[in-house]
């Protein structure tokens, strides 16, 4: 699996669960890798951390130890953009890191059948892609090679969306799907899958990833829904009458600049920052509003800036403009 796309898996506020109770013996033989002294690392896929290492030597290396049992684990030699996934069944791995192979129990060779086949068919997506692309900066859009070419891409992503829909839902009675937890969300859908889940009589809807994606979504959206309320809040609410104080010491008010037929623009900025002294939007603006502008820069400390040149519509940060 390449290293994009796996990131799916990655879950940092959930730690490494088991399955079911206890431990059970992992034994990982590897070849084919291409250079020796590389560190081999073992990862767990919910935690996304490293639960054991090994070094490369003779172009092969092993990793045996324990970890909670049907955990979903990766193999990644240090540099290689490949991880090998598999679960933590109890039965020995083979890895043979020159075709990018993994044999072990059914499951696993499941597992990995399916991680070649995806690779496969996204390169030549990627490959389709990058045709469109170059061509797009030949022709318009509205050219025939370019109309056949982009006819070609969507008709195949739409057989590797189906074909790869029809094997997750053939291996829905084994642990294989959860591999490919954040696609199975996308291709079977939110709901049936929380359905899958709420049956809890599949291995897929039980397993620590699965549900713990759910929850993560549940957490995001329950994150967005208490951004919208509290945005929604200060919806028809009175603003708040600004005080501060323009080049020359005087001080004003914001309400002295609202109701006469001009934008106003409030310029929040940080006077430790350098970049943020002399703002772009001063020499942009212009060219933005339709009608004039006087502008507002409220600082964190307020003071006249030394070299910053006031623009038709802008100012000096640290200070308003009367006019």
């Amino acid at each position: 699996m390449k290293k994009l796309s796996f990131i799916f898996l990655a879950f940092a506020a959930i730690g490494a669960v088991a399955c079911s109770d206890g431990n059970v013996k992992y034994n990982v033989s590897g070849s084919g890798a291409p250079e020796d002294g590389k560190t081999v690392y073992l990862i767990d896929q919910l935690s996304t951390k490293n639960i054991d290492s090994t070094v490369v030597s003779g172009g092969a290396f092993q990793l045996k130890g324990k970890a909670p049992k049907d955990a979903l684990l990766n193999v990644n030699i240090d540099g290689s953009d490949w991880y090998f996934l598999f679960f933590n069944d109890g039965e020995p791995v083979t890895i043979n890191a020159a075709d990018n192979s993994l044999t072990g129990s059914e499951l696993n060779n499941k597992v990995t059948e399916c991680d070649l086949w995806v690779s496969d068919q996204t390169r030549q997506l990627g490959e389709l892609g990058n045709k469109l692309t170059e061509l797009s900066e030949k022709v318009p859009q509205t050219d025939p090679e370019f109309q056949t070419l982009l006819q070609q891409y969507r008709t195949e992503n739409l057989a590797f969306r189906e074909g790869f829909k029809e094997r997750l839902d053939a291996n829905m009675d084994n642990l294989m799907p959860v591999a490919f937890a954040r696609q199975a969300f996308s291709l079977l859908g939110e709901e049936k899958i929380r359905e899958i889940v709420a049956a809890a009589d599949t291995p897929f809807g039980s397993h620590p990833v699965v549900t713990g994606l759910l929850k993560q979504m549940d957490e995001e959206e329950a994150r967005m829904k208490e951004m919208q309320e509290r945005a929604q809040a200060f919806v028809g609410q009175k603003f708040v009458d600004l005080e501060e104080p323009d080049p020359d010491g005087n001080v004003h008010k914001l309400s002295e600049y609202l109701g006469q037929g001009c934008w106003v623009l409030v310029d929040f900025w940080a006077s430790w920052c350098g970049r943020l002294r002399c703002p772009t939007w001063s020499r942009s603006t212009g060219s933005t509003t339709p009608r004039a502008s006087r502008s507002w820069a409220c600082p964190s400390t307020a003071r006249k800036r030394p070299g910053c040149r006031p623009s038709r519509t802008g100012t000096c940060p640290g200070s308003i403009s009367p006019t």
